[in-house]
């Protein structure tokens, strides 16, 4: 008989896969901006405590070695997968964006941040969870360590106006180089999942508890959005300091809910994959055909979004059924 799939956290990734489009085709106004900015840590969150569940799983160094092994094989597939079918919306966008797409320029951008929409975040997981895992016996110095990263990049996105001489220095050593979109930004959260995946046992005597520093983390998160804004110190508006409070906390209510189970729970985790994916190019690509037919804020939001989310449903469902259907099994490197 086959093991019934636990599904609160498959539907967590659904919720935080759905902020990210949501996002990306900017169907909210800016407002809205720091609550979708938790979908991304949660989920560097996640992908540290399912690896390092695996690893603490077990004493035998051999089995630890092939955990990692295996995540790197999977982890790299999936990138190379999606950089090839992503490939012809990858050109048009750079070129629109007057960056390179020779050999060595996707290269450096596959290893420092993105080659096509959003692609960072798997790099950045390769990379993250491998320093980490290396670190795995001296966790609260990595812990240390990847939170310095973390306010690193608070002060290259949110907190960039205040820093004018450090922002000189830093952009003098490190030309082209943002840590917000590359594996600096994901330590921290990485190292969050591994804490966590100490955790062996539920808790639910402190489910209120998580939940209630929840929800003062997004009041905390809102208000700072609102402050760096007021101050005009805002670069960009991907890394806020109270992120560190409520993503945590909400990852944490989550684990300790009582254990969920519905049918489609394990086609909507490979879905949110393969939405996370296609999104970000579809959405970007669509930009010079809005511009073509005149159509702006706020109907190009809805629009852009409708279209986006059809076509990952469309394709969701194609590669899951195909990947089914014997000759077409390859197709599970997708998700």
């Amino acid at each position: 008989m086959r093991q019934r799939t636990d599904s609160r956290f498959d539907t967590l990734k659904v919720v935080m896969a759905l902020f990210i489009v949501v996002l990306h085709t900017k169907l909210w106004p800016s407002v809205f901006i720091p609550l979708v900015r938790i979908a991304v840590p949660v989920f560097f969150i996640m992908s540290g405590y399912f690896f390092f569940r695996k690893i603490y799983a077990t004493d035998s160094m051999r089995q630890v070695v092939g955990a990692w092994s295996n995540f790197l094989k999977r982890s790299i597939w999936l990138y190379l997968f999606w950089f090839v079918a992503m490939l012809p919306f990858t050109i048009d966008i750079r070129h629109r964006l007057h960056l390179s797409c020779d050999v060595w320029s996707m290269i450096y951008s596959a290893l420092t941040g993105s080659t096509f929409v959003a692609s960072w975040f798997i790099m950045a997981c390769i990379i993250g969870v491998t320093i980490i895992f290396l670190l795995r016996k001296h966790l609260v110095f990595a812990t240390v360590v990847s939170l310095a990263a973390f306010l690193l990049c608070c002060e290259q996105s949110s907190y960039y106006g205040a820093f004018n001489g450090f922002n000189v220095w830093f952009a003098s050593v490190f030309p082209k180089y943002s840590p917000v979109t590359s594996f600096p930004a994901s330590l921290i959260w990485i190292c969050v999942g591994a804490w966590c995946a100490r955790q062996r046992e539920a808790q639910s005597e402190k489910r209120v508890l998580w939940g209630v520093i929840s929800v003062l983390g997004l009041v905390m998160l809102f208000a700072e959005h609102y402050w760096v804004t007021e101050m005009h110190w805002q670069r960009l508006n991907d890394c806020y300091v109270s992120l560190i409070v409520v993503c945590p906390a909400l990852f944490m209510w989550v684990k300790e809910l009582p254990p969920v189970y519905y049918k489609a729970s394990l086609w909507l985790r490979h879905a949110t994959v393969i939405t996370y994916c296609m999104h970000g190019s579809i959405a970007f690509g669509l930009l010079p055909v809005m511009a073509k037919h005149h159509i702006t804020q706020p109907l190009q939001g809805v629009v852009v979004f409708l279209i986006t989310m059809a076509a990952v449903s469309a394709a969701s469902w194609l590669i899951l059924s195909l990947s089914r259907v014997k000759g077409f099994k390859w197709l599970k490197i997708s998700y």
